[in-house]
């Protein structure tokens, strides 16, 4: 249980550093509010769509092969 409550805060940490950071570039990069509004939007559309599906996937063959599975499915 501590191991699994501790990468649930290391998660939260790098969530709460990198979005902040990642908005900021974005908007250096000439992007407007609305349109990071939307790539978020889109963001979280995916991460809750793909969640239950790839939780399952590894729950039947391991996390391991899920992890393969999407390097190999990216490049």
């Amino acid at each position: 249980m501590g191991g699994y409550l501790l990468s649930i805060f290391i998660q939260g940490i790098g969530k709460g550093l990198f979005f902040p950071i990642w908005i900021l570039h974005l908007s250096n990069s000439k992007i407007s509010l609305f349109e990071i509004g939307v790539l978020g939007t889109l963001l979280e559309i995916v991460r809750f769509t793909t969640e239950v599906p790839f939780v399952a996937f590894a729950d039947r063959y391991g996390r391991k092969i899920l992890y393969y599975f999407l390097l190999f499915s990216i490049c």
